[in-house]
């Protein structure tokens, strides 16, 4: 997972953003946050993100703006993200990745 934080970094150069895995924001809070799930596979295996504990830090340190990108699919598969994934949609806060207008002067 650190060497996605890696990339991630590389990646979107832009002044003021922190970019860490989930322990780095236990006790933290911020306008916007940005959860990266990384987890796909055509098995629905989560691994870690199983953990209920994990999971509500790194949905509750968003004071504005939390957008959550992860495999619908693979998340899918356990109860508690099903129900993330219908209540974004019931809120029109879904989108598949293709559907999303990138500003591309942000990536390198």
């Amino acid at each position: 997972y650190d060497d996605q934080v890696a990339l991630i970094r590389m990646m979107l150069r832009v002044e003021g953003l922190e970019i860490k895995t989930v322990d780095g924001f236990q006790g933290r809070e911020k306008e916007v946050v940005i959860v990266s799930f990384v987890r796909s596979n055509k098995f629905g295996d989560i691994g870690f993100l199983g953990d209920l504990r994990r999971l509500n830090v790194s949905i509750t340190r968003a004071k504005r703006k939390l957008i959550l990108i992860g495999d619908s699919q693979t998340l899918g598969s356990e109860s508690c993200y099903r129900r993330l994934i219908a209540l974004a949609k019931s809120r029109g806060g879904y989108k598949k990745v293709h559907d999303i207008d990138f500003p591309h002067h942000y990536l390198y």
